[in-house]
């Protein structure tokens, strides 16, 4: 390698900004399994004209380049899909192929819910917020946040099996306005 060359991957990969030395240093084996399993996902996530990088954009609020190469920062982001707060790996470095078909779904059945919540000029809507107090607005993007919001406390029991919000969005729109008359 050109003397450049060792300078950049000094500059860049050994040492953090304070100084301390990165896995490159202390576990370089572990650097490289990482490095391969997040080009792995990137690769899965840009499939499809970038859907997953969609659903990411949609559901988690993390932005990544469909194409190219990333920055700093988008690094950092893609290492936060790889492994939880305590540091181990999460689904989206595991099997990557599994976690993209996953996040990709359910942004695709969120929409789907969303769209059946705003017919009849939101009624489905109205109705959620007045019995709930959960807001879907009635036209607009949602944010990553409602995504979320939507998936974690609508979409699923506390045993994980499928609500009528996916499996029966338009049911579960019925029964909601007519639990608002109810009450």
């Amino acid at each position: 390698l050109a003397a450049d060359m060792y300078i950049a991957i000094a500059d860049t990969l050994m040492y953090t900004e304070t100084g301390d030395p990165t896995l490159v240093v202390t576990d370089p084996a572990a650097y490289v399994q990482g490095i391969v399993a997040a080009e792995a996902l990137l690769v899965e996530l840009r499939k499809n004209s970038g859907a997953g990088i969609d659903a990411l954009v949609d559901i988690g609020g993390v932005t990544l380049p469909k194409t190219g190469t990333l920055d700093q920062t988008e690094v950092e982001d893609l290492y936060s899909l790889m492994f939880d707060a305590a540091g181990d790996p999460t689904l989206a470095y595991t099997d990557p192929v599994t976690y993209v078909t996953q996040l990709v779904g359910l942004e695709a059945a969120v929409d789907i819910f969303v769209v059946e919540m705003r017919k009849d000029s939101g009624a489905g809507c109205d109705a959620l917020k007045y019995v709930t107090g959960f807001d879907i607005p009635k036209s607009g993007a949602l944010t990553a946040e409602m995504y979320v919001e939507i998936a974690d406390t609508l979409m699923y029991t506390e045993t994980g099996d499928p609500t009528l919000v996916v499996t029966d969005p338009a049911a579960y729109v019925q029964g909601i306005v007519a639990a608002e008359a109810l009450l």
